[in-house]
């Protein structure tokens, strides 16, 4: 085909309905949407002409209605002017044929030898000739360049001693020669010996015309290939006997042709009534060993249990076929056997050498062959079916025209083989049609469209609960089932189908039982055409779809439920091995009003988008390792919105299963509990303040009526020795009952504590003195650390809550740990003070040991500020806490 986009306009000028359709067909093949005007009389084409329509070329019939022979070609090339025009003519009018070259005419074709190539290369050939005759008037400076840069092989000669001139740059790229050995050659140099005479006879020949001449030869590259070339030449200077020479190479058209020809060959036969599919594929490799002397030629299926059979052997040695069939398919199997396997070329020019062949040696060796060349056969989806094998008993490389021709011949056997499986299938589909009919619960059908009559089968009575007469019934007994609200569209749209040649129809509908009651049902059907592509049938089947739709209306229901829903509603895929990709596929209107997020920015994401800094890591492993177990699940979290603010997320997880019961979803309800978290910690707050404020008061108590108690004792006891010594004991038992008295009053609070008092910069020194109060034996070694926390204006609370958390730390390391250092460094990070407490006594197992009195407490305290807090401690590691509160 035309290697362009360009639009040729072609006028044809042709009274005969065949050869016109025939002539639009090979132009419609070769060139890129050509516009073709049709004449069928020499006054049409006439009218047409003068009429301002533009033609890039002409093809004229010699026989007209109103005009044949010299007076229609002298017409046709006055009235073409610079068109070039084309003569079609019959055998019988061969000669003259020629002779209308002389008249003008761009050039002569055969009608019975014409073909979509020689057609589409005269045409582009006259056009291009007209081209170069008209630039060769205008100017010899256009010539030189049109000359040099054609891509179709171009020289001039002298006629009488047959001597190059000039050659152009694509003859001696096409021929091998240089310019200057051309230079130094004669037309006879290039034409093998059995040419040379024809040769002579047609310079004698057209030296006496000296006209436009063309011609087919044979010639002969530098490397010894032959080729066969068309000639096209004129008269370029009579004064110098020079002629100018267009040269086609035509090989490949004339191998293409010899192909197409065979194909031809070959369809023929195999449409024709009593011969077998045997016969055509041996008359197929007998005509490929004919188109490829000294080669054996076969043809290799492949069968189910992944060897091959035979289906041809053409001239191969029958004992050679015989040892090679059922043969493995693999990547090492000969060519055939990894051509099969691989679906690709597989090129062996020489057995001995190759690698594929290495098991097969012994094998091929006894019958002398040397190379082998295997090509695919293939359906038209790409299934490989199997093989066309072509052995040489030489080694021999193959040429892209030798692996085309094997290629075509493969394409071809893989439209035969997948035909005649196809009508192995169609009767295969036949009967499984019958067992089907029997078994589905489908109501079959089948409409005569010529007859307008529906044939059913069993499903009519056992699905839709009719009786019907012969299995049979009018299109119209139908239409009257189906809903009087569907049966228009329904109508319309299967006659639109038919009447468009829509192969595939489907519908749903209501139907009316025999009981009275409407079912739904899904309908489709597919059509069948004539030889004509005509609708003749259509086959189909309805499907009661009642229970799908209550399903689907219930679905609705629950679907406009959760997007109702006050709550936030997301459902994400299933993951059963990491959770990062749960990804999200739905959300409801609550979810967006909660965070912020449109249902189109979290789709595809996963949850982990809602999850920051403060999202507490404990939670996210409990909700994990719910995951991995399907468990059901609900955590307490802070989440972050769109916008970055942070909000406590109450979540509550469940999977979803299937029919099957297999989980398929995971949904979660999800609830803003800001507002509540904010309650409990201004609660927790106050309980607090509270008890702070009830350990001053006792404290207070503590101070006033103890130390007034122990301070008379004190003065009663140095009263005492002032006292006659009559009167001392007296004196001290008086003291005793003080002291008992206060011991009374201190048993009184004990349980209470001292409240703490703390200036708001005053927390390195509080720090210091309580660190200074549990170790006055010096116990421990203590390395104590403030930064410049200790400068800053920290909150009394703040202060308050880290001198507990402190308190409470010590107390458990003095209890429990058995340390001996003791480290704590108070330090500003990232806008919070971070406290860290660390021991190096006999630690504890975090997941065995829960959490006690004390570290609860620490954990609170941490939390009621929208702190974090991290516990770190093993077994003989010792034991380290470190709370973040933000400032």
């Amino acid at each position: 085909m035309e290697n362009t986009t360009t639009t040729r306009n072609i006028l044809i000028v042709e009274d005969n309905p065949g050869d016109f359709v025939l002539i639009n067909e090979y132009l419609n093949e070769e060139f890129y949407q050509p516009r073709v005007e049709h004449a069928k009389t020499f006054i049409a084409a006439k009218g047409l002409l003068k009429s301002g329509n533009t033609f890039d070329i002409i093809l004229l019939d010699l026989s007209l209605p109103d005009g044949s022979g010299e007076f229609l070609v002298s017409q046709m090339a006055i009235l073409a002017g610079l068109i070039p025009v084309i003569v079609l003519t019959g055998y019988s009018d061969k000669a003259f044929g020629i002779k209308t070259l002389s008249m003008g005419m761009a050039d002569y074709l055969l009608k019975d030898d014409l073909s979509a190539a020689q057609l589409y290369k005269s045409i582009c050939y006259s056009i291009e000739r007209r081209r170069i005759t008209m630039d060769l008037k205008e100017s010899e400076e256009n010539y030189r360049n049109l000359f040099d840069i054609s891509p179709v092989p171009m020289w001039v000669y002298n006629w009488e001693t047959g001597r190059f001139i000039n050659i152009n740059k694509a003859a001696i790229e096409h021929f091998g020669y240089s310019k200057k050995e051309f230079l130094t050659m004669t037309l006879f140099d290039i034409s093998p010996y059995e040419e040379i005479e024809k040769i002579k006879n047609r310079i004698t020949t057209i030296a006496e015309t000296k006209g436009f001449n063309k011609g087919i030869f044979k010639h002969l590259k530098k490397n010894g290939e032959l080729i066969e070339v068309e000639i096209h030449s004129d008269v370029y200077s009579l004064e110098q006997k020079l002629r100018l020479v267009l040269c086609n190479d035509i090989t490949e058209s004339v191998y293409q042709k010899n192909i197409l020809a065979l194909e031809k060959e070959v369809y023929k036969l195999n449409s024709t009534a009593n011969v077998s599919f045997q016969e055509v594929m041996d008359m197929l490799t007998q005509k490929i060993e004919l188109l490829l002397p000294g080669s054996f030629c076969a043809i290799l299926q492949k069968q189910d249990d992944n060897t091959s059979i035979s289906l041809s052997k053409g001239s191969m040695p029958a004992a050679y076929i015989h040892a090679i069939e059922g043969g493995a398919i693999g990547p090492n199997a000969g060519s055939c056997g990894t051509a099969i396997y691989t679906g690709q070329n597989v090129i062996v020019t020489n057995i001995e050498v190759d690698p594929l062949w290495e098991n097969y040696k012994d094998i091929i060796r006894p019958f002398g062959f040397k190379a082998c060349w295997s090509i695919p056969i293939k359906k038209s989806d790409g299934k490989v079916l199997g093989s066309f094998a072509t052995f040489f008993k030489l080694t021999k490389l193959a040429s892209i025209q030798n692996i085309n021709l094997l290629e075509r011949a493969a394409s071809l056997l893989g439209i035969l083989i997948e035909n005649r499986n196809a009508v192995d299938d169609i009767k295969k589909w036949n009967e499984r049609y019958d067992v089907v009919s029997t078994a589905t619960n489908d109501v079959i059908w089948d409409w005569d469209l010529l007859t307008n009559k529906i044939f059913w089968n069993k499903g009519i009575k056992e699905i839709l609960g009719y009786t019907v007469i012969n299995e049979s019934t009018s299109t119209d007994w139908w239409g009257d089932k189906v809903h009087k609200d569907d049966v228009k569209r329904v109508i319309e749209k299967i006659h639109s189908h038919i009447n468009n040649t829509i192969m595939k129809w489907q519908d749903e509908y209501r139907f009316l039982c025999n009981d009275g009651h409407y079912k739904y049902i899904s309908d489709r059907g597919f059509l069948l055409l004539d030889k004509h592509n005509k609708p003749v049938r259509m086959i189909g089947a309805m499907r009661d779809i009642s229970r799908q739709k209550e399903e689907d209306h219930r679905l609705k229901l629950l679907e406009s439920v959760i997007t109702n829903a006050s709550d936030s509603v997301i459902i994400t895929h299933v993951n059963c091995i990491d959770d990062s990709d749960h990804t999200i596929i739905y959300t409801n209107d609550a979810f967006t009003k909660m965070t912020g997020y449109s249902k189109e920015e979290v789709i595809g994401k996963t949850p982990k988008l809602f999850q920051g800094p403060n999202t507490n890591k404990a939670e996210l492993k409990r909700i994990k390792k719910a995951i991995k177990r399907w468990d059901a699940c609900e955590i307490e979290v802070i989440n972050y919105k769109k916008n970055g603010e942070e909000f406590w997320n109450n979540i509550a997880i469940s999977p979803v299963a299937d029919s099957t019961g297999s989980f398929t979803h995971w949904i979660a309800i999800q609830r803003d509990i800001t507002v509540r978290k904010k309650k409990d910690q201004e609660i927790t707050k106050a309980i607090i303040s509270a008890q702070e404020h009830e350990r001053f008061q006792i404290g207070g108590e503590l101070h006033d009526n103890v130390n007034q108690i122990l301070a008379g004792v004190l003065l009663n006891l140095g009263m005492t020795k002032t006292r006659p010594v009559d009167e001392q004991p007296e004196w001290i038992n008086k003291s005793v009952e003080y002291i008992h008295l206060a011991i009374s009053e201190i048993r009184k609070l004990s349980h209470k504590l001292a409240p703490v008092s703390l200036d708001e910069n005053s927390l390195k020194e509080t720090f210091e003195k309580l660190l200074s109060t549990i170790n006055i034996n010096n116990r421990f070694s203590i390395d104590f650390f403030i930064d410049e926390v200790s400068q800053m204006h920290v909150d009394g609370d703040i202060q308050l809550n880290l001198y507990r958390i402190l308190q409470e730390q010590t107390n458990n390391i003095m209890k429990y740990s058995k340390a001996t250092v003791i480290e704590i460094s108070l330090l500003l990070v990232k806008n919070a003070i971070c406290l860290r407490i660390y021991d190096n006594g006999i630690g504890f197992d975090t997941k065995k040991i829960k959490d006690g009195i004390g570290l609860h407490n620490i954990k609170k305290r941490t939390e009621l500020f929208s702190g974090h807090f991290t516990l770190k401690s093993a077994i003989g590691k010792g034991c380290e806490i470190i709370v973040e509160i933000p400032v």
